[in-house]
């Protein structure tokens, strides 16, 4: 592979030594999937607002390759990126906070992907996650941190069909997406395979978004880490499946608009959870 950075700021990517036709700013020359020449070289990085996928690339590893990219805006021809071998997107696209549309990425194959650990984390521009929603992520273990601190993220309809029953660990995924209106589409989501669901919402759920049902008939497994799932959320209610194996202050600590907690047939107040711990 061979890259070039332009002086309009357009990162190219190609299959070989291709010029265009315009300034070269950094010849970064070939190069290996897993050494990007890139990574680190912050004082051109930074600066970057295109990505263009020239021709035909085939990668096994995409870790880390277009992190911290903060002025990144625009992706160009990446359905001639073949990613169809690759397990790793983790910190994939961490950081690129100027980022607004994830749809040049609807034709991407992660049927192989096993961790997207913040591979989107810090993208706060981002409103919604177009382009995702025909994803195969049956593969996936690892989901942590993957939309942390997208603090522009409305909407999750994009993911309500995703296959996650592999998954386990959804640690810190949506954390602190606090512009989150709607969790409701998650609801037939099987997380049955889960182990680590420990501040998965933390601080992400607008005050807006009063009742939460979208949790009821999730299968969680007896031994799940829940600490921190729903910290600082502001919602005032919600619905536990029966599944769910304690109940704990840990789990709703600083969820101060919160007044009920709907389990198992009973129903609990914040303040009881600060009393008793747990039930």
């Amino acid at each position: 592979m061979y890259a070039v950075l332009y002086d309009d700021q357009e990162l190219v990517i190609s299959n070989d030594k291709v010029y265009m036709s315009k300034s070269i700013l950094v010849d970064y020359g070939a190069f290996d999937e897993k050494n990007v020449p890139w990574m680190y070289d912050f004082k051109h990085t930074y600066n970057i607002e295109v990505v263009r996928i020239l021709n035909q690339i085939k990668v096994s590893d995409m870790n880390m390759w277009f992190y911290e990219f903060k002025n990144l805006r625009e992706l160009i021809d990446f359905q001639n990126l073949d990613t169809s071998t690759c397990e790793n997107f983790s910190y994939m696209f961490l950081g690129c906070e100027s980022l607004e549309t994830l749809a040049e990425l609807q034709n991407l194959n992660v049927a192989n992907g096993i961790d997207f650990s913040n591979m989107f984390r810090s993208c706060q521009s981002l409103k919604n996650l177009n382009g995702l929603q025909g994803w195969n992520v049956h593969n996936a273990i690892t989901f942590s941190g993957m939309f942390l601190d997208c603090v522009n993220l409305t909407s999750l309809v994009e993911l309500q069909n995703w296959n996650v029953s592999n998954c386990e660990n959804f640690c810190c995924m949506f954390d602190s997406c606090v512009s989150l209106l709607d969790i409701s589409v998650l609801q037939n989501w099987n997380v049955s395979n889960g182990k680590d669901f420990s501040h998965m919402f933390y601080d992400c759920i607008d005050a807006k978004l009063k009742q939460i049902d979208a949790f009821k008939d999730w299968n969680v497994s007896v031994d799940a880490k829940l600490d921190g799932i729903f910290e600082f959320c502001a919602f005032t209610k919600i619905i536990l499946p029966p599944s769910w194996p304690i109940l704990e202050y840990c789990q709703f600590e600083r969820c101060y608009h919160l007044e009920k907690i709907e389990y198992r047939n009973s129903i609990y107040s914040y303040i009881d959870l600060k009393t008793y711990e747990n039930f």
